[in-house]
């Protein structure tokens, strides 16, 4: 298959070649190429957003070999090459020269044949390496980067190792009326950071070296002992250790959950369950440590930082019936309400007094310590830190519906999430804001055709914790169309306008605004068919 692509604002050049093979049925194999450039894209007002180009490079290949009936081995490569420049978050900061590798290798092995029902074995190694380097361009406003004796050219890497196994395998067999599917499995991951900084040293310091090593092994059993009733439980060890420098922490524990699923008609189940959680603080969490570019506030590391424990109810409905409206229509849909206290949630926090830093970069802040409050000690600060909350409260909804009749198809999604200091009742900066999304389309000409529209209408988010009022963002609502045509078997031309009324708008969380009107087309060349 042949993609080629080309777009407005900023969507310049897209090309995607995919080749797939089979063997009769001892192999398959797939490979593709992608290479996309985009320019820096305009704003709904027409702005232009400065240091939004990139340019990606990028190979996948999957081979899948099966050598006997129910065996089967999978190995997959994916690499990836990422090119741009930014100048910080707000693009206002010292601006870098951006060179990504991602390279993504793994290896699988499955078995699974049905007059073995004991064993559905699956084993399955990766490894992952990401390394950004970087090249010093030129300073922010402040200068901040040149009184610390950075030139352009100097030099900064970031490179994260990830490499895990993991393995299970699913017993399926029968006791009295009861139908069980026992899992038992197990994985473990290690985390490797390196950073190398000759540009300023900001980079070593709020990205710090270290290994992070995670494992664990889990037990469940799901129970059927009618066809309108599902029962699961589960049991799951988790243990960590985390080393960088001189800090070292670790941890472990055994988290439970049940699920009771109901059905009390055909296509319809009714759910709920409860379920612990067991998160590991990240490398960066425990060990950062630092100034933060101007103004320089300090950065602390906290090496007795906890673990996450979270305690999680959820209900909901599963829906699923098919010829409800007319023949060969299909509706799907999926409710679910959740409440999560999670104990030792960990976030960043302002600790320690408030102090003085110079408004000129480059001059030592050791002077405010006798001139607080005096020209040019004039910002007030204080330290921050990932903290653990005693307890944070999420609560929320989320809805998921389909209904297709062949000749048309309407979906719509909706969430609603709620995260709170459980202590201060202070909004958690991570939650999103509300959402919901629906798209309506048709089909014509014998399903050649098919034409539609999508809206997302996203909520403000205002209410943030003190210290993060910058971060709020306005309610906004898009509307995206799409076109697809199928000139025959082998030939397929799309066309797709996103933010048709090119409005100004900022996902949450993000520093740059998005983009304004972006039209996009595209045309598919197929060689083969089945």
């Amino acid at each position: 298959v042949q993609k080629q692509g080309f777009g407005t604002n900023g969507q310049t050049f897209l090309n995607t070649s995919a080749l797939g093979a089979r063997i009769g049925t001892a192999a398959d194999l797939f490979g593709q190429f992608t290479y996309r450039t985009n320019d820096p894209y305009r704003d709904g007002l027409g702005t232009l957003v400065r240091d939004t180009g990139n340019e990606l490079t990028s190979g996948l290949a999957k081979l899948s070999v099966r050598p006997a009936d129910g065996h089967e081995i999978r190995g997959t490569a994916l690499l990836q090459r990422f090119d741009f420049a930014n100048a910080g978050s707000g693009g206002a900061g010292a601006r870098f020269a951006n060179a990504v590798q991602a390279d993504t290798y793994s290896l699988g092995y499955r078995f699974a044949r049905p007059d073995v029902p004991l064993l559905d074995l699956s084993l399955n190694g990766y490894t992952t390496t990401t390394r950004n380097a970087l090249v010093f361009l030129a300073d922010s406003p402040h200068g901040t980067y040149a009184h610390l004796g950075t030139r352009v050219g100097d030099r900064l890497t970031y490179a994260i190792d990830t490499s895990g196994f993991d393995a299970h395998d699913t017993a399926r067999f029968e006791t009295g009326p009861l139908v069980h599917a026992v899992t038992v499995g197990g994985d473990v991951v290690e985390n490797r950071v390196r950073t190398s900084d000759q540009a300023g040293g900001f980079g070593a310091a709020l990205t710090p070296s270290g290994r992070r090593v995670l494992a664990g092994a889990f037990v469940q059993d799901e129970v059927r002992s009618a066809p309108w009733l599902r029962v699961i439980g589960a049991l799951r060890y988790d243990t960590y250790a985390l080393d960088g420098g001189a800090y070292h922490s670790g941890g472990d524990r055994i988290s439970p959950k049940i699920t009771l699923g109901v059905s009390p008609v055909t296509g319809l189940e009714v759910y709920g369950t409860y379920a612990e959680g067991y998160r590991a603080p990240s490398i960066t969490e425990t060990l950062v440590q630092g100034l933060h570019p101007f103004p320089a506030f300090s950065i602390l590391p906290n090496p007795a930082l906890r673990p996450e424990v979270a305690h999680n109810v959820e209900g909901g409905i599963n829906l699923r019936a098919d010829s409800v409206l007319v023949p060969g229509d299909a509706v799907r849909g999926k409710l679910a309400v959740f409440d999560n206290v999670v104990d030792n949630f960990i976030d960043m926090k302002g600790v320690g007094p408030t102090y003085y830093v110079p408004a000129i970069p480059g001059i030592p802040a050791s002077i405010c310590a006798a001139r607080p409050g005096r020209f040019p000690c004039v910002i007030p600060v204080r330290s921050y830190q990932y903290r653990n909350l005693a307890r944070a409260d999420l609560s929320g909804v989320e809805l998921e519906g389909t209904y297709d009749w062949g000749g048309g198809f309407v979906t719509l999604s909706a969430t609603h999430t709620d995260g709170r200091d459980h202590t201060t009742r202070e909004s958690l900066l991570s939650v999103p804001p509300d959402r919901i999304s629906t798209t309506l389309g048709f089909r014509f000409l014998g399903d050649r055709l098919e034409l539609g529209t999508r809206l997302s209408l996203v909520d403000a988010r205002t209410d943030l914790p003190k210290g993060a009022k910058d971060r709020a963002t306005k309610a906004y609502g898009l509307v995206d169309l799409f076109a697809s045509y199928d000139l025959d078997d082998r030939v397929k031309a799309e066309l797709v306008v996103q933010n048709v009324f090119d409005k100004r708008y900022r996902h949450y969380l993000d520093a740059l605004p998005s983009p304004g009107l972006v039209a996009k087309a595209a045309l598919s060349l197929k060689f083969a068919t089945r």
